[in-house]
């Protein structure tokens, strides 16, 4: 495996794993839908997140966490929220 594909595979798995606990804190709203979505293969890393939950998203607190597998964290700065949206940049480098 490439070292884009084991990125973007640790970026999905990263991405699950925040999923479940800010789903737990986020009033028990479930992801409906990601870009990128759960298992996409990517040619390389992303420039950002967007979550799609299915009910409104609270901003005060918003967190997602991206990391690689060498505990390299991606966030570049706090997500957007938008209604049920998070959209959170990643650093491109």
């Amino acid at each position: 495996m490439n070292r884009c594909m084991a990125t973007a595979a640790t970026i999905v798995l990263g991405l699950t794993v925040a999923l479940a606990h800010a789903t737990s804190a986020a009033g028990h709203e479930a992801l409906a839908a990601s870009s990128p979505g759960a298992g996409d293969v990517l040619e390389s890393g992303p420039s950002e997140i967007v979550l799609t939950f299915s009910g409104q998203l609270l901003e005060d607190g918003a967190a997602v966490a991206v990391s690689d597998s060498g505990s390299r964290d991606w966030v570049t700065d706090s997500p957007t929220v938008d209604g049920a949206t998070a959209t959170t940049v990643l650093d491109s480098a």
